[in-house]
């Protein structure tokens, strides 16, 4: 839960500072992809949310 604080708060400020709407789809990407490929049973993603 921790990481996604993180990635989403880090992507949020870039997205602030570059004012462009497209920034925010390239920061919601990264981040899911981010979960996806950490996550260690793949695609579980209400056990992750969950924990």
């Amino acid at each position: 839960m921790i990481y996604i604080l993180y990635f989403v708060s880090l992507f949020m400020v870039y997205a602030f500072l570059t004012h462009r709407k497209q920034a925010l789809f390239v920061s919601i990407f990264f981040t899911f992809s981010f979960i996806a490929l950490t996550y260690p049973s793949g695609n579980d993603w209400i056990g992750y949310f969950i924990n």
